[in-house]
């Protein structure tokens, strides 16, 4: 009797023990973790809300999340929890960052296959800069950025001009403003910082969109900067000057002075970031504000190109998740990309209206503005090569073009500078492009 007793208890001990195995599995395998900085706004925080509850409606799955402290913070934590393999199915970072440090440290896993069946939900063009060594890493969950020109419409009608599109015409418009006291053009030269972007434009005219994979294979050390190619892209920018389109004033006008200037009339197009978008669009401006490309300035080019970006606050996999997570990981993606969820939380992030649909139908009220950076700039665009190039090399960038363009360097010499800076940084630093 007290044989079959014990056996009863054993029995009853392993059911309970399975059970609670069986729990415990359940219980990890239904959750998930999510981390990242803290929300820009309260009303992202209350659409995130919203769309993880009925997503644990409708899977089953509660996602908990651990948002809080700035991007240094996340990745602080991110880099505590690999050492600790700590459990984090999802983090929110940036492509910028992954593309600098985290990839090559193992820090991420490549979404390639986990996200297949979902990268026609985002536009084409999009995912570019969020790929890598042909692995996707990360899926874009915010706004993007890209170089683009803004002007004023109504003082190119005064004047029966059309916006430009080559040098040639540009020159034109130019005369035209400069005899009537207008300033042609105006970029933003005192920030330093900034004269790198319409390199990234002439160069990718210069080398007809292969940009890119050109300063990759530069990086690698597989050819020269040196290059026809790049020499044309700092020709072109010098007849910016010379022609008179950028005037002295762009040499002393930061990104808030430039911004004033075109809002007073004082000028007629400026050349910037996206991000300086919202601002204009919320200033009583006087006049139709309208988007261009900036034209084609470099000889034998055949179209204009933007750099632009896609990454800032995406949505990575830790490279040390728990492999059983990863089908609700990937259910997890699958419903925060449906157009009506995708939309209600970056249209929060952004404040209401995204410039760009990073995810197809997560729009706001398009404008003629939006309108013109989703269908023309995002076709043609290049990712920053600052994203790619280390930070020494994109200050020899800075300091090169505005020097080419006052006549203090040639175009030969400002691509031996570059190159300078690269070989400089190999030899002290053993610099390596590792992608």
């Amino acid at each position: 009797m007290k044989r079959i007793r014990f056996v009863s208890f054993v029995c009853i001990v392993c059911l309970m023990c399975f059970l609670a195995l069986g729990c415990s599995k359940k219980s990890q395998t239904q959750s998930l973790v999510l981390m990242g900085p803290a929300y820009n706004l309260d009303e992202e925080r209350l659409a995130w809300e919203s769309v993880l509850s009925a997503f644990e409606k409708e899977t089953g799955i509660h996602v908990e999340v651990n948002r809080q402290g700035t991007w240094e913070d996340t990745l602080l934590k991110l880099q505590s929890a690999k050492i600790a393999k700590d459990n984090i199915d999802i983090v929110v970072l940036g492509m910028g960052t992954v593309r600098s440090t985290l990839a090559k440290a193992g820090s991420v896993m490549p979404l390639t296959d986990l996200a297949s069946d979902l990268t026609n939900r985002f536009p084409s063009g999009i995912l570019n800069s969020c790929t890598l060594g042909g692995q996707l890493w990360v899926l874009p969950f915010q706004d993007a950025s890209g170089t683009t020109c803004f002007y004023n419409k109504e003082l190119f009608d005064k004047f029966g001009l059309s916006v430009p599109t080559s040098l040639e015409e540009w020159v034109a418009c130019s005369k035209v403003f400069s005899a009537n006291g207008i300033i042609p053009f105006m970029v933003q030269g005192q920030d330093s910082w900034a004269w790198a972007m319409p390199f990234f434009d002439a160069l990718g005219q210069a080398m007809d969109g292969k940009s890119v994979s050109f300063i990759e294979s530069w990086l690698r050390r597989e050819h020269s900067f040196e290059d026809e190619a790049v020499i044309r892209a700092f020709d072109g920018l010098k007849k910016l000057y010379d022609e008179k389109i950028i005037t002295p004033e762009s040499f002393s006008t930061n990104q808030s002075a430039m911004i004033a200037n075109f809002a007073q009339q004082k000028v007629a197009m400026i050349f910037g970031g996206t991000w300086i978008y919202p601002t204009l669009k919320s200033m009583d401006l006087g006049f139709t504000l309208q988007a261009n490309e900036f034209p084609v300035i470099v000889d034998g080019a055949k179209k204009a190109y933007h750099a632009f970006a896609a990454g800032d606050g995406s949505l990575a996999v830790p490279s040390w998740v728990d492999e059983s997570h990863l089908e609700n990981i990937k259910k997890f993606f699958e419903f925060v990309t449906r157009p009506e969820n995708a939309k209600s939380i970056i249209c929060a992030n952004a404040g209401g209206s995204p410039i760009f649909e990073v995810v197809k139908g997560a729009t706001g009220e398009p404008n003629s503005v939006t309108e013109f950076l989703n269908t023309v700039s995002v076709p043609s665009s290049l990712i920053y090569l600052d994203w790619l190039w280390p930070s020494e090399v994109n200050s020899a960038v800075c300091t090169a073009v505005p020097s080419v363009m006052l006549g203090k360097m040639t175009s030969s010499e400002a691509a031996f500078y570059v190159q300078k800076a690269l070989d400089t940084l190999v030899e002290n630093e053993a610099y390596k492009y590792e992608w």
